[in-house]
């Protein structure tokens, strides 16, 4: 859906106004997809909260830490070191943590094509491309046909669902995690079997996820 390199070879005529650029339908799409991250990244806020026993503020997070942690990246790494905590301190089968490895990293690069089409200054009338200027100079290249736009909201959809199943595991299973707190050499236990049942769903909201149709690439 995203690329950078040369400018797509059977690319037509640039415009830089969206409203030539692009259709009602196009525009929705976009609108519709960058709304879509809005409340996974909320529910990362809360995967936060939970991990670190910071539901002390009105909505149950605390903004100091989220503002000093800052973009998306800093978040999602964060999140990763909690995981990690709960695997050193309980059994967690080798495909729960594939399961939430996998829901991490497509949420950052669901991130990044929902950015790149919010951020494009150019449209590709003929081929429904948005180009977006990097900071280094270069030029990438996102597609914004309705199909890939249709397909990025329900990927965002679909993870903030994982999301939610993850913010549910690092809840019940808060006092294990820090245990080290009280003792200095844990002995790891396995998780409850709510924890079992959320990682269950997290599966297998995951896996129709996986079903979706590919999205389209960016014509060479």
């Amino acid at each position: 859906m995203r690329r950078g390199g040369e400018r797509p070879k059977s690319s037509g005529t640039l415009v830089e106004d969206i409203k030539q650029g692009l259709t009602e339908e196009q525009l929705a799409g976009i609108g519709a997809a960058s709304l879509a991250f809005n409340p996974a990244e909320q529910v990362l806020d809360s995967v936060i909260a939970t991990g670190l026993g910071l539901m002390s503020s009105a909505n149950g997070i605390d903004e100091f830490v989220l503002i000093k942690l800052g973009g998306i990246d800093n978040k999602v790494a964060l999140v990763r070191k909690l995981f990690d905590n709960l695997y050193n301190t309980t059994n967690v089968d080798l495909d729960m943590q594939v399961c939430i490895r996998n829901t991490l990293n497509d949420l950052s690069e669901m991130r990044t094509y929902r950015n790149s089409a919010v951020h494009v200054t150019q449209i590709d009338i003929t081929l429904s491309v948005g180009v977006e200027k990097n900071r280094n100079g270069s030029n990438s290249y996102v597609l914004l046909s309705k199909v890939a736009l249709d397909g990025l909201y329900n990927r965002l959809t679909f993870i903030r669902h994982e999301l939610d199943m993850m913010d549910y595991i690092l809840f019940m299973n808060y006092d294990e995690m820090h245990k080290w707190r009280r003792a200095p050499d844990p002995t790891k236990s396995g998780i409850n079997s709510t924890s079992k049942d959320c990682f269950a769903k997290l599966a297998a909201v995951q896996a129709k996820r996986k079903e979706l149709p590919p999205l389209p690439n960016v014509p060479p």
